[in-house]
């Protein structure tokens, strides 16, 4: 019986230890979640919406030019001389 108080006793302590691990983790976790947004917010703090957005529209536009580029057909200096002689 008295080791049976023991091992009781033991297994108490484990889980008291468990749970206030547990607790220590979801307090980390919660204070780098709150770094992590707080640098985020500074950050966009500082950075210029507008010229962002321009660049990646600018960026876009050129894509969009480049592709329809490569799919337009393009007539050859052959068919300009056959379309004149109609």
């Amino acid at each position: 019986m008295d080791t049976f108080l023991k091992c009781n006793h033991h297994g108490k302590e484990i889980n008291e230890q468990l749970k206030s691990s547990k607790k220590e983790r979801r307090k980390l976790a919660e204070r780098v979640m709150i770094t992590r947004l707080s640098l985020y917010n500074t950050r966009m703090q500082k950075c210029d919406h507008t010229k962002l957005y321009n660049k990646i529209s600018d960026k876009n536009v050129k894509l969009v030019r480049e592709r329809l580029t490569q799919t337009i057909i393009w007539p050859s200096e052959d068919d300009e001389i056959v379309g004149s002689l109609d």
